[in-house]
């Protein structure tokens, strides 16, 4: 897969995200925020859609029983759809470059795939990805303190058909 197939995906599937309560000009380079991100904030803040419409459920769940001046009185239920995902989860290339688009709108699928594979295999500790089956997605986290920094299932086709090799020479 070319990376322009890659972010015409992406862009098709993934809902804009972003962080919570994380301002979008941001200082440091495209590549301390990654680290940063794993490091701090995806253990720390919940991420959540730019618009929770785009959020698949919303529109059936939300709007489906909730009538137009109820809205205000359902206003801790509408936040709760704004989640996009709880701190501390494993996140997909997806998700990372939705982030990364949304502070960054200029990068593209090869820096983060460089930051990912590179830097942040050699610069955090614990650092691993692996495929998840329940989503059917690659993603990359930070594991325990015991567990070792590692790539898992790297002959396993991912989500864009890739394996591992295949995005270390993109």
């Amino acid at each position: 897969m070319t990376t322009k197939e890659i972010k015409d995906k992406i862009l098709e599937d993934v809902p804009e995200i972003r962080i919570q309560g994380l301002l979008k000009n941001r200082k440091e380079t495209l590549k301390e925020f990654i680290l940063k991100f794993f490091r701090d904030w995806n253990e720390e803040k919940e991420t959540i859609y730019i618009d929770p419409e785009k959020n698949p459920d919303y529109l059936e769940d939300f709007e489906d029983w909730v009538d137009e001046g109820e809205i205000e009185e359902n206003k801790p239920i509408l936040e709760e759809y704004k989640q996009q995902c709880e701190p501390g989860c494993r996140r997909s290339f997806g998700d990372i470059y939705r982030l990364c688009k949304y502070y960054y709108p200029r990068c593209t699928v090869k820096q983060i795939t460089t930051i990912l594979w590179d830097d942040c295999f050699e610069e955090l500790p614990n650092f691993r990805s692996s495929i998840c089956n329940m989503i059917d997605k690659r993603v990359f986290y930070i594991g325990r303190d015991n567990e070792s920094t590692s790539v898992f299932n790297s002959d396993t086709e991912d989500e864009f058909g890739m394996v591992v090799q295949n995005w270390r020479t993109l």
